[in-house]
Order: C-alpha cells, then sequence, then structure tokens
C-alpha cells in the first residue's frame, strides 16, 4: 500500500541522512520526532531530547550560546533561525553546526509545530581558516618581497660607489709616486 512504502521511504532516509533534523511543539518544549543524526552530531542520546528538547543547549560552547538560543522561538516563528555555532561534546571535541528552523502552520497560518535542520560543519571552518591563514601568509610574503627588493635597490647605489671607490684606491696604490 502506498502510505506503508511512504512511511518506509521516510523512515529509510531519515536513518541514513548525516543532517540531524526535529520536529517540535512551536514553544520548542515538545519535542515530536528526533532522527538518529542528532545523536551523532551532537553526542547525546535522543531520549535525553525527548524528554528535554532543549538539553542540547547545555554543550552549545559558552561563547555561542546568546548566538544559539537567544530569543530563538521568536526568531523561528518569523524565519529568521539561522545561526552557526559551536558544540564541546563530552570528549571535549570542538564542533561546528550550521542550524537552520522554521514554522510548520496548518491551512490557517496558524504555527502548529516547528522543524529544524542541524549540519556538522566542522570540516568547512577549518577549510576557511586555513584559507584565511594562507592568505595572511600570501600577504606577509608579499610584504617582505617588497622590503627586500626596496632594501636592496636603496643599497646598490652606494655599495657600487664603495666598489668604484674601493677599485680606484688599489689602481691609484699601484702607480708609483
Amino acid at each position: 500500500n502506498q502510505f506503508k512504502e511512504s512511511e518506509q521511504n521516510f523512515k529509510d532516509l531519515a536513518n541514513n541522512i548525516e543532517t540531524a533534523f526535529w520536529l517540535a511543539s512551536p514553544d520548542g518544549t515538545v519535542a515530536h520526532y528526533i532522527n538518529p543524526a542528532f545523536e551523532k552530531i551532537y553526542g547525546k542520546k535522543i531520549e535525553q531530547l525527548y524528554i528535554n528538547p532543549l538539553s542540547f543547549s547545555d554543550i552549545i560552547h559558552p561563547e555561542d550560546i546568546d548566538i544559539a538560543t537567544l530569543d530563538r522561538t521568536n526568531r523561528i516563528h518569523e524565519n529568521k533561525y539561522n545561526v552557526e555555532y559551536r558544540i564541546i561534546k563530552s570528549n571535549g571535541d570542538i564542533r561546528w553546526l550550521w542550524a537552520r528552523a522554521f514554522p510548520v502552520k496548518d491551512e490557517n497560518g496558524k504555527i502548529i509545530r516547528t522543524a529544524g535542520i542541524v549540519e556538522d560543519i566542522t570540516e568547512r571552518k577549518i577549510l576557511e581558516q586555513k584559507a584565511v591563514e594562507l592568505g595572511v601568509e600570501r600577504e606577509t610574503i608579499k610584504i617582505l618581497a617588497n622590503f627586500i627588493r626596496d632594501t636592496a635597490h636603496d643599497l646598490r647605489t652606494p655599495l657600487t660607489i664603495i666598489r668604484t671607490s674601493s677599485y680606484l684606491l688599489v689602481i691609484l696604490r699601484s702607480i708609483p709616486a
């Protein structure tokens, strides 16, 4: 039957996708669905999140807590929850996450639940940082090369005069008086 096939397709997707996704009450206090990727990304048991859907926030990096949680419900309801933040896993690993959430509305426009997705973007952040560092290194090399070129140019003229004068002195000394 078509319903069973659709349900199986959803389960296949939900259980195998690396992106975490969830459905919750409009205020976020009741979890309706959390896929298995959430456990892998956050390092928290899904059961814990069903008991307390907001417990994910206790592993958010202290410097990012406001970014991830401040006015979260209002931003979700306004379709403006699109944030990057770090978490600290129980093993001390720091991971970067990209979270987006939005309201799910009924046919009358009333918000009946919220939905969200979370991706681990740590590898992308590492590559971005390396690119920035490489850019800084290239700029530093360019500045040093210009300095060396300018210094060599500035020293070339006096050194040429000294070399010529030394040569002339040698020649003058070799001439009998």
